[in-house]
């Protein structure tokens, strides 16, 4: 199967599920999977949801706090790129 073609029609199987005890577990999870403790850093955009900060500090990682627009919830892009560097 050629995989540069986009599926539109995607079925949900076992293989792609994964179940967790609650959201938090799956936080934690994600973390574990995708980044290396003490070389890696989170970037957390508040306000959001804390477990994110407490799974960062669990699992080792240094925390990058980039905080959003108060009104709009929007990002600052070049902001964040030089917070993280």
């Amino acid at each position: 199967m050629d995989k540069t073609i986009i599926e539109t029609n995607l079925k949900l199987i076992t293989a792609n599920v994964c179940l967790t005890v609650d959201s938090d577990g799956g936080i934690d999870l994600v973390m574990r999977c995708f980044a290396k403790p003490v070389v890696e850093k989170i970037l957390i955009c508040p306000p959001t949801y804390p477990m994110y900060c407490s799974c960062a500090f669990l699992n080792d990682h240094d925390v990058v706090y980039e905080p959003l627009d108060k009104e709009t919830f929007q990002i600052y892009p070049e902001r964040t790129i030089a917070d993280i560097k």
